[in-house]
């Protein structure tokens, strides 16, 4: 029984040794966490600050930037362009072509409502005339195409037989 009482004792101060040095580097291990914790904060801290700096810096450039346009229109516009900036370059070609053609027909009736309608009206008759114009002489190529092939066809056909011809009399 002593024995058995020895070998506990003994089993037990192994346990509480390595007890305590699991404690130790898990305190260790704490305190190494918490000095990272502080160090993101303080990272984090002064990423946000230079943010806010940041965001005050573009909110005086768009003022400045504003201030030389001409209507509220294009002030707008302008503040919408800006923000298209922002956007990624595969998509920045697509919104600013979409913003100028939208510029350009709210322009159009602007001058619609100043009362430029005969001019907006004459261009868009003249728009209409040339397209039908243009639909108008592709399909007479179109057409004339077809009929060029068939030609060629009757000819090459006919050729076909007169060198057969030619060369039976021969």
């Amino acid at each position: 029984m002593n024995k058995t009482i020895e070998k506990l004792k003994k089993k037990l101060k192994k346990e509480t040794t390595l007890n305590k040095k699991l404690n130790k580097k898990l305190n260790d291990e704490i305190i190494e966490y918490h000095n990272d914790i502080i160090f993101l904060d303080e990272y984090n801290f002064s990423l946000e600050q230079e943010n806010t700096l940041l965001k005050k810096k573009l909110i005086q450039y768009e003022e400045v930037y504003l201030r030389d346009a001409k209507s509220e229109f294009e002030k707008h516009l302008q503040a919408i362009m800006i923000e298209v900036g922002t956007i990624k370059n595969d998509d920045k070609s697509f919104y600013k072509d979409a913003l100028k053609y939208l510029s350009g027909y709210i322009q159009a009736l602007k001058k619609y409502s100043n009362g430029d309608t005969k001019k907006i009206l004459d261009k868009i008759q003249n728009y209409k005339t040339q397209a039908k114009e243009a639909k108008t002489a592709l399909h007479e190529l179109r057409y004339g195409k077809k009929s060029l092939f068939k030609n060629i066809d009757i000819i090459s056909h006919d050729i076909k037989i007169f060198r057969e011809k030619i060369n039976s009399s021969i």
